[in-house]
């Protein structure tokens, strides 16, 4: 394994570590925060970057017990992990019950974001299952416990692309060296240091990696070389499912699972490939 990333906030900017640790909805310490609109509407239930990109400028830390919320011409502010789950909130997959930041937290980021928010977070009594695609429970990401990621993909992509763009903009969280660009389209399941990673499904990307993670800037790329070489034709045969997610999109990474809870996966970890199958698309 090359590099290890936690989100801690949803949208917000990545933290890089040595070592990270299984949790019952994916890594302990990755987006287990999301902001939402103090006034949630039809078409704006949480923020990410696809709206607001200058979330890229909030740069949470773990702490004990909780997160510090930084953030440039602002104090930083330790937020407790709230004690229970007491708050609805919405995530793609549906509703789960979590517990809310506080009016500290809410009046910290509205000033940051502009716009009145407030600040939700997993806490005792959370639950968000996505049928039986991951054998976990999942984080407040959009959908996968994990996004695991191979070098060599990015590597092809950046080496065709229009303009620089870096590997932090896919946001994954475990980072490989697979060998081959898209090697990874056949793994169901690997072994990192104490930990079974289950792979479920390539992922479909948004407008969300063209954001610059540093200053939030949009660019075109990697929109633009992914769409020519990874773009998901009708899969006809497939599980409805993946019907509904990936025909049309263009794929980077892939989406799983990691267990048991408590398993801890290290940056130098081999990574043993210990089941494969057929790819639902081919390579470039």
């Amino acid at each position: 394994m090359t590099s290890l990333h936690l989100h801690p906030v949803k949208g917000c900017h990545r933290i890089e570590v040595d070592r990270a640790t299984a949790g019952p909805y994916g890594l302990v310490g990755d987006r287990e925060w999301q902001i939402v609109p103090a006034t949630p509407t039809d078409d704006l239930k949480f923020l990410t970057q696809r709206r607001h990109p200058q979330l890229t400028g909030i740069r949470p830390a773990l702490a004990e017990g909780g997160i510090v919320l930084r953030a440039t011409g602002m104090p930083d502010l330790f937020v407790p992990t709230p004690g229970a789950a007491t708050t609805s909130t919405v995530h793609y997959s549906g509703e789960s019950m979590a517990g809310d930041g506080g009016d500290e937290a809410a009046r910290w980021l509205t000033e940051v974001i502009g716009e009145p928010v407030r600040l939700h977070g997993i806490a005792p009594g959370y639950e968000r299952r996505f049928g039986d695609v991951f054998p976990t429970q999942s984080n407040l990401g959009d959908l996968a416990p994990i996004l695991v990621a191979n070098d060599a993909s990015h590597a092809f992509l950046a080496e065709r692309a229009v303009e620089p763009f870096g590997p932090e903009r896919w946001r994954a969280n475990v980072w490989v060296d697979g060998g081959e660009p898209w090697a990874e389209d056949t793994w169901r399941s690997l072994r990192i240091g104490d930990a079974q990673v289950t792979l479920a499904l390539p992922w479909p990307r948004c407008a969300v990696p063209q954001v610059d993670q540093e200053d939030g800037t949009r660019h075109r790329e990697p929109a633009v070389v992914l769409a020519k070489h990874r773009r998901c034709p009708p899969l006809p045969d497939s599980s409805s499912l993946v019907q509904m997610m990936l025909p049309g999109n263009a794929l980077f990474g892939m989406a799983g699972a990691i267990e048991p809870a408590g398993a801890v996966i290290r940056v130098g970890d081999a990574v043993e490939v210990v089941e494969t199958g057929a790819p639902l698309i081919t390579g470039p």
